[in-house]
């Protein structure tokens, strides 16, 4: 009965989580077979490995390369704010971990803060640049990873998941783009 019992309220959990549009943990393998470079991908991006990333152009390279490694990370943020939530803040140690593997350690990469819809566009385009710089703040910090092969972009409501429904939880990510070099 106990066993039935504790089942049920397992259940009961799971389903107000995903109700409530908690968003699920992403492992530390996850992360990184997603920001592993692809066999292949490094010797056919041979002519453009040293790619630039100049403040204001981070879309065209991204648009450009769109075969490059990279993950989408539901990192929980305060409410209009840039601290992440107990939840947000196991994202990122997670991410820190991956990070620190000897296959990605000396990678460079963008990390692209996105909003969803709702708002105005200054208001999501601010909050979306402070939260890829705190993601970056916290794997300088927890890993003690090289500022200068971490570059931060925020795209506010412009790069949706789900175009259909802009309110989507899915929108509100940190883009986590492995550079290969």
């Amino acid at each position: 009965m106990w066993r039935a019992l504790n089942w049920s309220i397992c259940l009961t959990a799971a389903a107000l989580l995903s109700a409530s549009g908690a968003s699920a943990q992403v492992s530390k393998d996850e992360i990184i077979q997603s920001l592993k470079p692809k066999v292949g991908l490094t010797r056919s991006m041979a002519p453009t490995r040293k790619i630039e990333v100049i403040p204001g152009n981070e879309a065209e390279v991204l648009d450009k390369n769109k075969d490059l490694p990279k993950i989408n990370l539901s990192i929980e943020f305060e409410y209009n704010s840039d601290r992440p939530t107990p939840a947000g803040e196991r994202q990122l140690a997670t991410l820190a971990d991956a990070l620190k593997e000897p296959g990605l350690r000396t990678s460079r990469f963008i990390l692209a803060g996105h909003t969803d819809g709702k708002g105005g566009d200054d208001y999501n385009q601010t909050l979306s640049e402070h939260r890829a710089i705190a993601v970056q703040r916290y794997l300088i910090g927890a890993v003690g990873f090289d500022p200068t092969k971490l570059s931060t972009v925020g795209f506010g409501k412009r790069r949706l998941l789900e175009v259909a429904d802009p309110a989507s939880p899915r929108n509100r990510r940190v883009e986590v783009v492995n550079l290969l070099n």
